[in-house]
């Protein structure tokens, strides 16, 4: 048996136990590789809802996909050449634009590296979670959508994540999110309600009736109204308060470890001021709280780390395998 054919077999068995009742379907736009589709689109066209796609990491983009059912889409993660134990092939799986469309609640869509950056939903209960270079527009009227543990950083003129109007119990948290001024990095109608906690955050956030905590703000401009700010850690005092256990004029050079990874250069320093500076005691920033950041946003499922095998075997001594596996949860 093949080398390539042994890890594709070692690749099945894992995804295959994660799911007992649903379909999973691979997608690979590498046809070599024997996968069930080479389109991400088809891959969800011929699928029913609450079905699984796993996407292999790619050069080449898969483009644009539109979702009208409930699907669970995991690509390979990202930075995977920056962080030990993360994919053997580290390669990201790529897209261009997403929508969520009628149909879709439910969704969950992680582990990607967006490279048109949007991600468009207009359905209820979807999941955003361990992506790169995001940008999200919700609808309107849109209630329970989570956006967590994602990393994006961008010039230019896109808002990170625009929230529309009479939207509930939006949550944003545990999120790298950087964007140049005045371009925002978060944004919404004052009719709608979020919670945004445990970020780091840098450039221009406006959000209204939100509920703003355990974050650290670089160089950030605020407004708002109606918002209930507590706990967080702040260059300059963009609140005009230090109240509620805020922090103004921090030096962020002791907040962060300053080495390292992309993203993992934002764990907290020996010392750091965001140390245990939480609502209920816990870390302020994106590796605080309950549903901490994960570096490189490997998904939760089993990763195949390393893999090590002869091109041949032979009927004595057959064919030594060496694989480690972790898995994230």
């Amino acid at each position: 048996m093949k080398t390539k054919e042994i890890f594709s077999t070692i690749a099945i068995v894992l995804m295959t136990t994660l799911t007992a009742f649903a379909t999973i379907h691979r997608v690979d736009n590498n046809a070599a590789n024997n996968p069930d589709f080479t389109s991400a689109q088809a891959a969800h066209d011929a699928s029913l809802s609450g079905d699984t796609l796993y996407i292999a990491g790619s050069s080449i983009s898969y483009g644009n996909l539109v979702i009208t059912k409930t699907i669970y889409i995991f690509g390979s993660g990202y930075f995977l050449n920056e962080n030990p134990e993360t994919q053997v092939k580290t390669v990201s799986a790529k897209f261009g634009e997403i929508n969520f469309n009628a149909g879709s609640d439910g969704s969950l869509l992680t582990g990607f590296h967006f490279t048109g950056y949007t991600i468009n939903i207009n359905a209820n209960n979807i999941t955003i979670k361990r992506n790169l270079h995001i940008k999200i527009a919700v609808g309107n009227d849109k209630s329970n959508i989570i956006i967590t543990q994602n990393y994006s950083a961008m010039t230019g003129p896109h808002t990170l994540i625009h929230i529309g109007s009479f939207c509930q119990n939006i949550i944003i948290r545990n999120n790298f999110f950087e964007n140049t001024h005045p371009w925002r990095v978060i944004s919404s109608q004052g009719s709608s309600s979020l919670e945004v906690q445990n970020n780091i955050l840098n450039g221009y956030i406006e959000v209204y009736n939100t509920l703003f905590y355990n974050n650290i703000l670089r160089t950030v401009t605020y407004i708002g109204a109606g918002n209930d700010v507590r706990n967080n850690i702040c260059f300059g005092n963009p609140f005009g308060t230090t109240a509620n256990g805020n922090q103004a004029n921090v030096d962020m050079t002791t907040v962060f470890v300053g080495t390292g990874s992309t993203d993992g250069k934002w764990q907290l320093a020996p010392g750091s001021p965001a140390i245990g500076a939480g609502v209920n005691g816990e870390d302020c920033g994106m590796f605080g709280g309950d549903d901490s950041y994960v570096l490189s946003g490997l998904p939760n499922i089993p990763a195949i780390y390393f893999f090590d095998a002869p091109i041949s075997g032979s009927n004595i001594d057959g064919l030594p395998v060496h694989v480690k596996i972790k898995s994230h949860k």
